[in-house]
């Protein structure tokens, strides 16, 4: 099971009020801070897939991720992002993305302590998980200047 713990809970004035500096600027950033923690901690004999939407708001595109890994032992894998919600009308080439899907796998040995087995466990945590968010309509002079990820389209 993923547990996660979210870093706040963006109210409707909060929305408006990105929405204002999103328009007031050239290419504003913005850091939003989407969990302090994610993970999956897992025994012996399980396994947990992290597969996690992190989304942008309205107005703005994704100019990149930031995360610490925080802790990681046994089998593990990723974490990884993927590019997606793709905008479709789009001038800016290359074309710009609200949503990145975090993934990462943990699994326990499979091994039984009772049989004086090597039994092991998982965990892979990351922390103060995020997003570096630009305007929608930031150009790519404005994303590259910004230092966006500019990962392949659809």
């Amino acid at each position: 099971m993923v547990e996660t713990k979210a870093a706040k809970n963006i109210k409707a004035n909060d929305i408006a009020a990105l929405k204002n500096l999103a328009m007031a600027a050239a290419a504003p950033t913005l850091d939003y801070t989407v969990y302090e923690y994610i993970e999956c901690n897992v025994d012996w004999l399980h396994y947990c897939d992290a597969n996690d939407p992190v989304d942008s708001f309205e107005g703005w595109q994704i100019c990149r991720a930031f995360f610490t890994v925080a802790k990681q032992d046994g089998k593990t894998s990723g974490p990884s992002l993927t590019a997606e919600k793709w905008f479709t009308v789009d001038p800016v080439t290359p074309r710009s993305f609200s949503r990145y899907m975090l993934k990462f796998h943990a699994e326990g040995n499979g091994r039984p302590p009772i049989l004086g087995e090597d039994s092991k466990g998982a965990i892979l945590r990351l922390e103060n998980v995020g997003l570096v968010l630009i305007p929608a309509q930031a150009s790519y002079a404005d994303r590259y200047a910004a230092g966006c990820d500019v990962p392949t389209g659809p």
